[in-house]
C-alpha cells in the first residue's frame, strides 16, 4: 500500500511538471500554427512575420503622410485577416522552398545564410532599420525577412539558368505540398491561405 501511493505520488508530480511545461510552451508561442509536410511553422515565428508586416506598413504610410493604422481595432479586422494570411502564405511559401529548393540547388541553406550574412555586413544600418521599420531584433529580421528573401532569390537564379519560370515551379510544389493549419480560423487552398 505504501509502494502504490509513492508510485501515485510520483506520478502526479510527473504529471504536473508535464502539464506546466506544456502551459509555459503555449503561453511563449512555441507551438505549431502550420505543418508543411510534416515541418512546423511556430506561432513565434508567426507573430514576428505578423509584427514586420504591421510596422512595415506603418512606417510606409507615415512615409507618405499618412497615420498609423491600429490594425487591431474592430473597424480594421479585414486588414488584419489580409496580414495574417498573407503572412502564413509568406512563411508556407518559404517552407516548402526550404524543402524542395534543395533538389534544384544543393547546398541552399548554406548559400542563403551567406547571402544574408553578406547583406548584413554590408549594411551596418541594418539592425536600426529592422528595429525601426520592422519592428524585429536583427535575429528575427534575418530569420523572417533575410533569409527568406535569399532563399528565393538563390531559386530564381538557379531555375532561371535552366530555363525554368520560378512562379511555375512555386505553384507546382505548393500545389503538391501537405500544408496542415492548426489553431488558425484559414484555410490552405494550394495556392494561398484564405
Amino acid at each position: 500500500m505504501e509502494q502504490t501511493f509513492g508510485t501515485v505520488k510520483y506520478l502526479l508530480f510527473f504529471i504536473v511538471i508535464i502539464a506546466a511545461a506544456v502551459l509555459a510552451l503555449i503561453l511563449a508561442g512555441w507551438y505549431p500554427v502550420v505543418l508543411v509536410n510534416g515541418s512546423p511553422i511556430l506561432k513565434t515565428t508567426w507573430e514576428k512575420a505578423k509584427l514586420g508586416a504591421i510596422n512595415f506598413t506603418n512606417a510606409q504610410n507615415r512615409l507618405a503622410g499618412y497615420p498609423s493604422l491600429n490594425f487591431y481595432a474592430s473597424d480594421n479586422k479585414e486588414i488584419l485577416r489580409e496580414v495574417e494570411t498573407g503572412t502564413l502564405t509568406f512563411l508556407i511559401q518559404d517552407g516548402v522552398i526550404q524543402q524542395e529548393g534543395p533538389e534544384i540547388l544543393s547546398g541552399l541553406k548554406h548559400l542563403s545564410a551567406e547571402r544574408a550574412a553578406s547583406e548584413l555586413k554590408s549594411r551596418p544600418d541594418l539592425g536600426e532599420a529592422a528595429k525601426s521599420v520592422y519592428g524585429l531584433e536583427l535575429d528575427d529580421f534575418r530569420d523572417v525577412v533575410l533569409l527568406p528573401q535569399a532563399r528565393e532569390d538563390l531559386m530564381k537564379e538557379a531555375l532561371g539558368e535552366r530555363q525554368l519560370d520560378f512562379e511555375v515551379w512555386l505553384r507546382g510544389i505548393k500545389r503538391n505540398a501537405r500544408v496542415r493549419l492548426i489553431f488558425v480560423p484559414y484555410q490552405w487552398d494550394g495556392e494561398a491561405v484564405r
